[in-house]
């Protein structure tokens, strides 16, 4: 993983271009997120079938949003144990993070040893 540490304002630019922000960073993108947001918040799920609908091409309304007990025992029948494992250790990990959150920035070792944390500047 590359880490960037840098005051120059032209790594920073490079950085952006690295991850690609410069089409997010303009207004056309950000208002239509605002749009998606906004809509969710009053219509709930009916938007989130629909925004679904037409942005993936996937009609979730008929299976609807639940995936059922039955579900979850094939598809785990159909992946390699490891990847279980590592999809627990994922939401541990995601779980830890968000209960540690607070508004300063603070690190910490996960226990499969990663270092995670975040930074407030």
């Amino acid at each position: 993983m590359k880490i960037w540490k840098s005051e120059d304002y032209q790594d920073l630019e490079d950085l952006r271009g690295a991850l690609g922000w410069d089409y997010w960073l303009e207004e056309g993108p950000l208002e239509e997120v605002r749009l998606i947001i906004d809509r969710v918040g009053r219509e709930g799920d009916a938007a989130l079938f629909d925004l679904t609908a037409k942005h993936d091409g996937v009609d979730l309304r008929e299976p609807g949003l639940r995936v059922t007990e039955k579900e979850l025992r094939a598809s785990r029948e159909r992946v390699e144990s490891d990847f279980v494992d590592a999809l627990r250790v994922a939401a541990r990990t995601i779980t830890a993070f968000h209960r540690r959150q607070v508004w300063e920035s603070q690190f910490w070792d996960s226990e499969e040893g990663a270092r995670v944390g975040q930074m407030y500047r």
